[in-house]
């Protein structure tokens, strides 16, 4: 922590924790609830939370209004199938990013990409687009269960701890702006005694 706030100092009396490197593999295979995975973005989280319900693992995705809305914009984009539903997926993606472009083209249209990935991560392996609209809804929750691991956003972590962090190392854009490195540190800041930065293989 003393790499990111030079002047941060712990308390003398402050237990030692652990600050490792790990891999994705690492992390699917050792998460237990209690846990937190934290991401700058959600569409990974989606991901990794599919991942460990298939292994008969509890988890679930902090943000019920996220699932609510995707599951509003699935309605929305009247796909009679699941190839429609992904088609629409990127055609929304890629019109919006032109809209919001052509007013400034210093905006930041992340939040596009990240929506547009939640949707095809949710859709990938179902066969039709209410079981897409179904999962959608299931996977993300309010609150703060200790029962299960808790996938969340840096965002929705805000204000929350939890003894063992996994952070997802490679969603975080260190060195870009100042609100970034502000993400960085409260992503690192949400773990009391073990915290290991979860580095995935590049595709």
């Amino acid at each position: 922590m003393h790499s990111i706030v030079p002047d941060f100092e712990a308390a003398p009396s402050a237990p030692e924790g652990i600050v490792e490197d790990a891999s994705a593999d690492k992390m699917l295979a050792q998460a237990r609830p209690g846990d937190f995975i934290l991401s700058r973005v959600n569409a990974p989280l989606v991901r990794y939370c599919l991942l460990l319900l298939k292994e008969q693992r509890r988890a679930t995705i902090l943000g019920r209004n996220i699932g609510r809305s995707i599951a509003s914009q699935i309605e929305r984009s009247e796909a009679a199938t699941v190839p429609e539903l992904e088609a629409f997926a990127h055609d929304w993606c890629e019109q919006e990013t032109s809209r919001i472009l052509a007013r400034d083209p210093d905006a930041d249209v992340g939040h596009l990409h990240d929506r547009r990935d939640c949707l095809l991560a949710i859709a990938e392996g179902l066969s039709t687009v209410l079981d897409v609209q179904k999962r959608a809804e299931e996977l993300f929750e309010d609150g703060d269960p200790l029962d299960r691991v808790t996938l969340a956003s840096t965002h929705r972590a805000k204000g929350l701890e939890r003894d063992r962090v996994w952070m997802l190392r490679n969603t975080y854009l260190r060195g870009k702006s100042q609100q970034e490195e502000n993400l960085f540190y409260v992503a690192c800041t949400r773990a009391k005694q073990e915290l290991y930065f979860v580095r995935e293989e590049e595709k």
